[in-house]
């Protein structure tokens, strides 16, 4: 859901100095925009993962294809879970809708997939080959994975019980999709017998 756009600026005087907010602040590698929307945060990210692919991809010049996915597990996969959870939306079924961010952050993989492969665009080769190949799972399963963890970590390992972003559903004109949101949790009452979970797919 887009954000509205923010017209009204803010300055803060503290002795003889002005404090003007500014449109976005980058926290721990983290980009934050006044409006709150990550679409900055993931251009960045994208921007990054783009030459860290080119990187990749001349690097095989020199070494087999296979031998660099120790780089994509360093350059490209640490870089996408790093805080996914704050702006991921999760599919759960092939039939939801993909939003732009994690349409992008999935190109990205899908192109050192294909560098570690040795195939290009052309070959055609489905995402899901590619996946099963080189043994890595999809931006939206990584999504599931470390969202599930934060919540799990929350709930059963005594975490601070305060804001935190947790699953929603909502609907959209596109139909139903998971995303996150801001939230207040439920009290910490102690550890709570641990429960299986299905494998996300």
């Amino acid at each position: 859901m887009p954000r509205e756009k923010v017209d009204t600026h803010y300055m803060l005087q503290v002795g003889q100095s002005t404090i003007i907010e500014s449109e976005s602040i980058n926290l721990l590698g983290v980009t934050i925009t006044r409006n709150l929307s990550w679409d900055t945060h993931v251009r960045n990210v994208v921007s990054s993962l783009r030459s860290n692919n080119g990187l990749i991809s001349r690097i095989t010049t020199y070494v087999p294809n296979k031998m660099v996915t120790p780089l994509v597990h360093g350059l490209i996969m640490s870089k996408i879970r790093y805080c996914l959870p704050l702006f991921c939306d999760v599919r759960q079924s092939p039939s939801d809708p993909i939003s732009s961010s994690m349409h992008d952050l999935q190109v990205q993989l899908n192109n050192a997939m294909r560098t570690v492969s040795g195939v290009k665009l052309e070959d055609r080769v489905e995402v899901s080959d590619l996946l099963l190949q080189v043994g890595i799972p999809s931006v939206n399963q990584l999504a599931a994975e470390t969202t599930l963890l934060e919540t799990w970590r929350q709930i059963n390992l005594g975490f601070p019980t305060g804001d935190c972003f947790v699953f929603r559903n909502e609907h959209t004109v596109l139909g139903p999709v998971v995303v996150n949101f801001l939230g207040q949790t439920p009290p910490f009452h102690g550890f709570r017998e641990e429960r299986d979970v299905s494998r996300v797919k």
